[in-house]
């Protein structure tokens, strides 16, 4: 009993513990890490106890601090850096907990359920980050962050935050990014980043004497909004069904973060005033169709993300410098998307997983500087022979889960010079010719697996494409007979393989890659042009010396068993003798 007391004790004192580590920091130099983990109000001497000079990061893990004060942190703080982490944090309402911390630059809290007054941070005049995280934060008491004059980065993620006015944004003159992801916004005020702006007279100066001018228009006075400066936003995975006029004070923005919500539509008048906007995430939305002038006013527009929504059109226009779109998981085909209207830089072009049957031969004509195209997952059977002329920049294409038979023309990818990737796998492909790719003299990973190959060219593929280093050729109906060579060859080059398949042992393979012996590997057609060409009678008369086969079969096991039985009866007897 005293052994297992005296365990529980050396158990309870190892996890209440403060440790110091020595490290360096670009922005401070040498400096010192303390981590205190699993301590109470009890045991706080842990931390008060710690003399160093140079203290840059506290981190708190699993502690139970309940109704501390400002003195828990008198001998730290100097801290840069403040951690607290799944733990119980409370403090007398009204009280400044961090006040002694006049160099801290950045808090984080996490997992820590706590109460925002507007005393809780008075004192961090130079506080640059906040991060409240996750600690079931619905609002903000007025002039709470107004003792935050340096705060630039605020981030209230994965809260219960169900309407922006209970959080005063409008304190805060210098902040530049806002993330206000994974909450319960469900809707956004006209007014919600429209800030009261500051205002200055307008007045003159006459013999030494001040005069001001009263009567003067709105616009006569110099005036700066304060949320101005705002170039990152994160509204993302809430529930936001529109957007109306809340962003139109935002002239600076540069990225936009609304994936995730529920909106149904986005009008050009509610993005107007986003004049700086370089990048746009819209994706897991609502949308069925955008106006083809809703960025005509970004021209700085690089980056735009409307994945996994239900357009089933899109046009654009007058985006000189949009580089990405992402249009994956929608209801498009190639007749009802024009992307050719001045997105002459475009560079990466995402149409996965939609309707796509058939591409006209110019479909990319516009797109000389493509170097990411993916139409994988849609129902394309054929490609037109100079479907990908002059995209003589192109590095990835993915035509994978499609349901291509051949490849008709063997220029199909001629103009394709610089191509590293080309994912051509789980098609329907029945042959592959090695004159097909012989222009892609830069390739690096081609990937045919999941097809229907039972042929394949591998001594020419691999000898003549120097770079190529990954070569995918699984799940097709390779003979054993020619895996063999295969694995003969790779060695004679001393090339090593990978296997990544999953089947039972007890099938055929060759160096533990699955496949069929020759004679198994009938095609589906031979089998049943064999079938209807034979004669009936002679399937018939199969089926009957099948019968008479199993019924004799069956009379010989039953007098093997019979005889079988009477001899271990006379054993049995023998052995019993025997033990006498």
């Amino acid at each position: 009993m005293r052994l297992a007391i005296y365990m529980a004790v050396v158990g309870v004192l190892h996890a209440l513990h403060c440790d110091k580590e020595f490290s360096y920091y670009d922005s401070y130099g040498n400096g010192f890490d303390i981590v205190c983990q699993g301590i109470t109000v009890e045991h706080l001497h842990l931390l008060q106890n710690i003399t160093i000079t140079n203290e840059i990061t506290l981190r708190m893990e699993d502690c139970s601090l309940i109704g501390v004060s400002s003195k828990i942190f008198h001998n730290v703080d100097s801290i840069r850096y403040l951690y607290v982490e799944n733990s119980t944090f409370t403090y007398p309402r009204l009280s400044s907990v961090f006040e002694v911390l006049q160099k801290l630059e950045h808090l984080i809290i996490r997992n820590t359920n706590l109460l925002v007054d507007k005393y809780t941070f008075a004192g961090l005049t130079k506080l640059k980050e906040l991060t409240l995280n996750n600690n079931s934060l619905a609002e903000m008491e007025d002039g709470s962050l107004r003792n935050l004059p340096s705060l630039m980065h605020l981030q209230l993620t994965n809260n219960e935050i169900t309407d922006l006015k209970n959080i005063p944004l409008c304190e805060l003159r210098k902040l530049r990014l806002l993330d206000l992801s994974k909450n319960l916004i469900s809707r956004l005020n006209d007014a919600t980043f429209f800030c009261r702006k500051s205002s200055k007279s307008v007045g003159f100066n006459l013999n030494n004497q001040n005069h001001l001018l009263n009567n003067l228009n709105k616009e006569d006075y110099f005036t700066e909004s304060i949320t101005s400066k705002l170039q990152y936003i994160d509204l993302s995975y809430n529930n936001i069904s529109e957007l109306g006029s809340a962003l139109a004070d935002l002239k600076n923005l540069k990225i936009l973060h609304l994936e995730k919500n529920k909106l149904r539509k986005i009008e050009y008048k509610e993005l107007k005033a986003l004049e700086s906007l370089e990048k746009v995430y819209l994706r897991n939305n609502l949308l069925e169709s955008v106006d083809k002038n809703i960025f005509s006013n970004q021209k700085n527009l690089e980056y735009l993300d409307l994945s996994n929504n239900r357009l089933v059109y899109f046009s654009l226009n007058v985006t000189p410098l949009l580089e990405h779109i992402n249009l994956a998981d929608n209801m498009l085909d190639m007749f009802n998307l024009d992307n050719g209207n001045d997105t002459s830089h475009l560079k990466t072009l995402i149409l996965c997983s939609n309707r796509i049957r058939d591409i006209q031969p110019f479909a990319f004509r516009r797109h000389e500087a493509f170097e990411h195209l993916s139409i994988a997952n849609n129902n394309i059977i054929e490609l037109p022979p100079f479907v990908f002329r002059n995209l003589t920049n192109l590095k990835i294409l993915n035509l994978s889960l499609n349901r291509i038979k051949v490849f008709k023309s063997n220029n199909t990818f001629l103009d394709l010079i610089n191509l590293e990737v080309l994912n051509i796998s789980y098609n329907l492909l029945e042959e592959l010719n090695y004159a097909l790719i012989e222009p892609l003299a830069n390739l690096q990973v081609l990937d045919i697996a999941g097809n229907r190959l039972h042929h394949i060219q591998y001594d020419l593929i691999i000898s003549d494409l120097p770079l190529l280093s990954v070569f995918n050729l699984k799940s097709n109906m390779l003979s054993c007979e020619l895996l063999h060579k295969i694995i003969k060859f790779l060695k004679g080059k001393s090339i090593g393989y990978t296997i990544t398949e999953n089947f039972d042992y007890e099938q055929e393979n060759v160096g533990g890659i699955h496949c069929s012996s020759e004679k198994n590997v009938v095609p589906d057609k031979l089998t049943r042009d064999s079938i209807s060409s034979g004669s009936y009678a002679v399937i018939v008369l199969g089926g009957i010396l099948g019968l008479v086969l199993g019924l004799i079969l069956i009379v010989v096991s039953l007098f093997k068993i019979h005889m079988f039985l009477k001899r271990r009866l006379y054993k049995a007897d023998e052995f019993e003798l025997i033990d006498e």
